[in-house]
């Protein structure tokens, strides 16, 4: 019962993800699906009655195994805007499938298991086996990303212009929640895994941040033109005025931008945002007017620009604001 409340956990999520109105981005649905394909392979584990359902069973098991912890790491490059070239995406994909077959090859070729043997107890079926040196290798993959994961956490906790500090703390405490409970099934050898549930909070835990990115992230925001990326400057903050993402035009002519971090206040004090910005946006979150307001128009670096406040959406629900600002003779 319980593999299965998992499974169907798992598969409500992917089924939500798919069905959003924003896109969450390949990888979202990705992590999501091979986690419901490894619970769903642990719950026939746990029904099986021979050793060939068995390792059919773990077949499927091992896809979440090998491919969740990149995909994790896939989907923590994205939430942290870390580019990663194609070639790189391909090699990993690769060296996981061949890690893959390798464990498709247990209780025929003795790489990955030297040894299996199916038993039946109290909460189902499971399998007593002992490693090869194909398993040995998985092991360096689980290490290799859970390092590297941790590592990119760590580095962008203190860039918090780029990723809010909330999400950090998320991404930190997803990975050390997975590897301990891996540790602790490995250590006390239970008779019920606990790698379904962990996984299963784990696509939880990673929607958070991803969610947030498909809502306020400028460059995924299918209410702004893609043309305005070019010629306008834009902030977007969120119904409580905590920042939530801006533009390099922005950037560039409110250099404070850089220090402020996502998902805080605003600060009230100094700089060009406050001199030029503030007064207008107040303005406009009191009034709380649904439709598009002009500010006043003001010039900086001998240039006249433009001001618009509109509120952001989600569907019909209001989710934040949207400043934007645009060369008079742009």
């Amino acid at each position: 019962m319980y593999y299965l409340v998992c499974f169907i956990c798992s598969l409500a999520i992917l089924i939500w993800i798919i069905s959003n109105e924003r896109k969450l981005g390949t990888n979202a649905i990705l992590v999501a699906f091979v986690t419901v394909i490894g619970d769903a392979g642990y719950y026939a584990l746990a029904s099986s009655t021979s050793l060939n359902e068995a390792l059919l069973s773990n077949e499927l098991i091992y896809i979440i195994g090998l491919f969740a912890p990149m995909l994790f790491f896939f989907n923590i490059c994205d939430i942290c805007k870390i580019h990663l070239y194609t070639k790189t995406k391909i090699v990993l994909y690769l060296i996981q499938i061949v890690l893959f077959l390798s464990a498709c090859t247990a209780g025929q070729l003795d790489i990955f298991y030297k040894t299996v043997e199916f038993h039946y107890g109290p909460y189902g079926g499971y399998l007593i086996k002992t490693y090869g040196f194909a398993h040995t290798l998985y092991l360096i993959s689980l290490a290799f990303y859970f390092i590297i994961s941790i590592a990119i956490s760590f580095k962008y906790s203190r860039k918090k212009n780029v990723v809010s500090a909330r999400d950090v703390d998320i991404l930190i405490f997803l990975y050390f929640l997975m590897f301990s409970a891996y540790a602790v099934e490995r250590l006390i050898h239970m008779k019920v895994e606990l790698m379904p549930f962990i996984y299963t909070i784990g696509i939880f835990g990673i929607l958070i941040p991803v969610v947030k990115i498909a809502n306020y992230a400028i460059e995924t925001n299918p209410e702004i033109l893609e043309g305005e990326l070019k010629d306008t400057g834009l902030i977007v903050l969120s119904n409580k005025l905590l920042f939530m993402d801006c533009n390099e035009n922005a950037f560039n002519l409110f250099p404070e931008l850089k220090q402020w971090e996502k998902e805080e206040k605003i600060p009230g004090n100094g700089g060009r945002f406050n001199t030029f910005l503030r007064q207008d946006l107040m303005k406009y979150v009191e009034s709380g007017a649904e439709d598009s307001m002009a500010g006043k128009e003001f010039t900086m670096q001998e240039e006249d620009y433009y001001l618009e406040f509109s509120r952001l959406h989600k569907g019909k629900k209001a989710i934040g604001y949207l400043i934007k600002f645009t060369r008079k003779n742009g």
